[in-house]
């Protein structure tokens, strides 16, 4: 049997764990094997048989890619390193997104008839949204066949596979092998030392440990042991070791190879562990857990937040990972709940962006009633500025409430909880309770999958519709800040030469009445206006309207017709179209389809443009949209007004687009000089971003809000009200 083990990377983490611990126990088990990953960091273990693969790393953005090329380098290599090609390709996270290759290529080793083993450490419709939007084609995630086995490290996510499309016996459960030290020495002496042995991703809760320290005793002291590598996380990061600093608390960042346990020690990774009194974990979420054994492994007690899906599996096999908490509660008094609702506005509206999914109403109000739990708010589900905002009420002020943990539907003092757990330095967990968890079982169990996987005959491969698995995430109770959207930077807008902006749901309220909708009362307004420009009206002018429009569309031989609604007009009412209506037109628009100014807008369009910026418009509208702005349209340079109508097309169009590039190039000015402001992923970023201009999509108003797909490079979540500095996001 010849087997190729396929990653992204060989970075130290939790799935990298697993590959080495694989490779180690199948090479115990007499079985060829190779490692095949985008990248090797130095100081990978020269015993590992481990090779390169151009094209197989992260891909954070759509880059120009070629899934053939990627399959034909993974043969190619597979096939020089095992002398053959392989007879199971054992694929890890192949549908997280990481690379937007990874998961065509497997559905097409699948359809190929290729046996394949999906090894399924984390789900990609679970907080990782941003990765979902580079998926190319989400129905091709999850291939199945009888030549293709899942691996799965907890029963929720087996049965949710299994209840939506995934056969039984071709979903396995199989736990993650932990290393036990052999040659482990415990020298903890003195004040407790906290260790976290993490990678200090969003999800693993930075603020919490920040909170813990702010709760813990004099003495004592938390350590993260590594920064994360992703920029956006590693923002966050330093935000708050800047701020832990700023406020002189007791924990620090990144330790391992920057700072000591204890004086004259090493300051490895080894060397943490050994001098640390406890291991802490306030993550979120998790796939499996790593943290929760290898405590016990190391023979470390465990405190800090549970994760009941991970403990559940614990469980089962009469493990109890330590001293847990289920939420840790602060009074809702604490915090602002209108600044609250502004976060989660902006965050649930991201998240369902980069789905691609609708967002309904009731769906964004059961998420948010989800938060407020009767008095009080679980401080691991806020936004990091309201977590940093809480910590420094409690460090500055004190309080009468302190916040307090909640375990097992019973509370108490979370300082008192900190205090009593720190007393108990012996682990909860023996040694001998870990066996399931040894390389020897691991090997076996992942051999039998193999060898289950080489008996099955190859048929046509089908794949599991993926839109339950993601409605299963997408749950409103589910909902949770630190799995969402990272926020983008922020940025100045001095970095544009040119401002485009959309008109309708991003500086001017959105119509409620649409153009071609029937609509009796409205009918009465209209003829009202009709008869008072000397014209005689239709029985119903805006089914009129519809019909009319929608068999002009059907003429246009665009693909994204507009029309001149004067023209319209003209037709229904049997009027000489060289008679002008636009008088009528707008009252009709002004009556009937009313507008205004979103909040603050005026007053910023005013300031950027007495910046020096150059403004422009290009938006769906009629012929009274642009009076419809009032004084703010003397602001805009006149030859960057583009209004649909004008031109016999609408967005997403990209002719408007082009015509846009071509009027801002006569002014030397490069698409990547222009923002483009918009409230519509589809109409407006898309297209946009396609002939390289910089976005920022507007999410400052209930009525702009619309589904799409779309990776802004900004985020606006309102025009500023006053005359304070305004960064974008």
């Amino acid at each position: 049997m010849k087997v190729a083990i396929v990653h992204y990377h060989f970075e130290l983490s939790g799935v990298t764990k697993v590959m080495a611990a694989s490779s180690h126990a199948l090479k115990q088990e007499g079985v060829e094997h190779v490692l095949l990953v985008g990248d090797i960091p130095e100081g990978v273990d020269e015993h590992l048989p481990i090779q390169r693969v151009a094209g197989l790393g992260y891909m954070p953005e759509k880059a120009v890619g070629d899934v053939s090329i990627l399959i034909h380098n993974l043969r190619e290599v597979a096939n020089k390193a095992l002398g053959a090609d392989p007879d199971i390709w054992h694929f890890h996270n192949h549908a997280l997104g990481k690379n937007f290759l990874m998961a065509d290529a497997v559905a097409q080793l699948a359809e190929e008839g290729e046996h394949l083993v999906l090894h399924m450490h984390d789900l990609i419709e679970e907080g990782r949204q941003q990765n979902y939007a580079l998926v190319p084609d989400p129905t091709r995630l999850y291939p199945t066949g009888p030549h293709i086995r899942y691996v799965f490290l907890n029963d929720q996510d087996r049965d949710l596979f299994t209840s939506h499309g995934l056969a039984k016996d071709q979903g396995e459960l199989m736990v993650n092998p932990i290393e036990m030290p052999q040659d482990f020495e415990d020298k903890t002496s003195g004040d407790p030392i906290l260790f976290a042995p993490i990678r200090a991703i969003r999800r693993k809760n930075m603020g919490e440990l920040v909170m813990l320290a702010a709760l813990a005793p004099a003495g004592a002291r938390i350590a993260i042991s590594r920064a994360p590598k992703d920029k956006g996380a590693f923002r966050l990061h330093e935000t708050w070791r800047k701020f832990a600093a700023h406020r002189r608390l007791p924990i620090a960042f990144d330790v391992v190879g920057r700072h000591y346990p204890a004086q004259g020690v090493p300051n490895d990774f080894r060397s943490w562990v050994e001098h640390s009194s406890h291991f802490v974990t306030t993550s979120v979420s998790e796939g499996f857990g790593m943290t929760f054994l290898e405590a016990a492994a190391h023979k470390k007690p465990l405190i800090g937040r549970n994760v009941p899906r991970i403990t559940h599996e614990h469980e089962k096999r009469g493990i109890h990972s330590g001293n847990l908490y289920d939420k840790l509660l602060i009074p809702a008094e604490w915090v602002d709940v209108s600044i609250l609702r502004q976060h989660f506005d902006t965050t649930i509206q991201r998240n369902y962006r980069y789905l691609g999914e609708p967002l309904d109403m009731l769906t964004h109000e059961r998420a948010f009633a989800s938060l407020l739990l009767d008095g009080w708010l679980d401080f691991g589900n806020m936004p990091e500025p309201i977590q940093q905002a809480v910590v420094e009420r409690f460090c500055d002020l004190g309080a009468k409430d302190e916040p307090i943990v909640e375990i097992d539907a019973e509370r108490k003092s979370a300082k008192l909880w900190l205090h009593e757990a720190l007393k108990q330095r012996k682990p909860g967990v023996e040694i001998d309770q870990l066996e399931d968890y040894t390389e020897e079982k691991f090997a076996k169990l992942l051999k039998t999958v193999y060898e289950a996987t080489l008996k099955c005959g190859v048929s046509e491969v089908s794949f599991i519709d993926p839109a339950p698995i993601l409605a299963h995430f997408l749950q409103p109770q589910r909902f949770h800040f630190l799995t969402s959207v990272i926020p983008p930077k922020p940025a100045s807008w001095s970095h544009y030469k040119a401002v485009i902006f959309d008109v309708y749901g991003t500086i001017m309220t959105s119509p409620t009445q649409q153009i071609d909708e029937v609509n009796p009362h409205v009918d009465g307004l209209m003829q009202a206006i009709i008869e008072h420009h000397g014209y005689e009206p239709p029985e119903s002018p805006t089914e009129e309207l519809r019909n009319t429009i929608h068999r002009k569309h059907e003429q246009s031989p665009h693909e994204f017709p507009e029309i001149d609604i004067r023209e319209v007009w003209s037709e229904i009412l049997g009027v000489d179209p060289a008679i002008d209506l636009t008088d009528m037109v707008n009252s009709i628009e002004a009556e009937c389809r009313p507008v205004q100014a979103m909040p603050g807008a005026a007053n910023f369009i005013r300031r950027l443009a007495h910046s020096g910026v150059c403004l422009g418009l290009l938006s769906n509208g009629q012929c009274n949209t642009l009076r419809s702005l009032g004084g703010i349209l003397d602001f805009f340079n006149p030859d960057l007004l583009i209004i649909s109508y004008q031109h016999g097309v609408g967005k997403p169009s990209s002719h408007l687009f082009d015509l846009l590039k071509d009027r801002l190039s006569s002014s030397g000015i490069k698409p990547e000089e222009t923002l483009f402001i918009g409230n519509d992923p589809i109409k407006d970023m898309v297209p946009a971003a396609k002939l390289g201009f910089k976005t920022a999509l507007f999410t400052g108003h209930p009525d702009s809000y619309r589904p799409g797909n779309c990776t802004p490079d900004h985020e606006i979540a309102g025009w500023p009200t006053g005359e304070d500095k305004f960064h974008l996001c």
